[in-house]
């Protein structure tokens, strides 16, 4: 599979691959066919960089400021109007 990432996924007492459709397509491949795997290049992705992930709600805090964050939602005076002035402002 060049160029192609498969999902190693459960599916009941069996496990699956999940492949692109293009490549299902590229290799005209029909439902029930057998496929030899000739190679696995395992990676494993850290779905959350943690790290990353603080540093943005701290920019995000500075952007809100500080009360407001802390305050979260009861910060909103009337969600009615601020409803409105944030659908406002998407024009």
């Amino acid at each position: 599979m060049n160029g192609h990432q498969a999902t190693v996924f459960k599916s009941g007492n069996s496990y699956a691959l999940r492949v692109p459709k293009l490549y299902i397509e590229s290799q005209q491949l029909q439902v029930g066919d057998k496929v030899y795997l000739a190679q696995v290049a395992r990676s494993v992705t850290n779905s959350q960089d943690r790290h990353k992930l603080q540093d943005l709600i701290v920019q995000l805090q500075e952007v809100v400021g500080a009360e407001a964050a802390n305050q979260g939602i009861r910060s909103i005076g009337d969600p009615v109007i601020w409803q409105r002035e944030l659908r406002q402002d998407r024009g």
